[in-house]
């Protein structure tokens, strides 16, 4: 526990620098909304229906994923149990 909160305090320099300009992340997606405005006026449906489908199906596949992997765990420490 003693190492991690050492590891934890080497990093935050580095991650307060970082988060600093976090927010220039943020100006060209800014910049792509004003300039494209017209075109996202026009095919908000689409796009919305993108976003929320494609979340969708991101959340079902992993939890797809994390339940093979929980069984596959669970198979492999009953194995070894016997």
């Amino acid at each position: 526990m003693i190492e991690v909160v050492a590891q934890l305090e080497q990093l935050e320099p580095t991650a307060r620098g970082l988060l600093g300009y976090l927010s220039l992340l943020f100006v060209p997606a800014g910049v792509g909304i004003v300039r494209y405005l017209d075109l996202i006026e026009r095919y908000w449906l689409p796009i919305v229906a993108a976003i929320l489908g494609s979340t969708v199906l991101t959340m079902a596949v992993t939890f797809a994923v994390m339940h093979g992997l929980r069984r596959f765990a669970r198979a492999e420490r009953a194995a070894v149990r016997d």
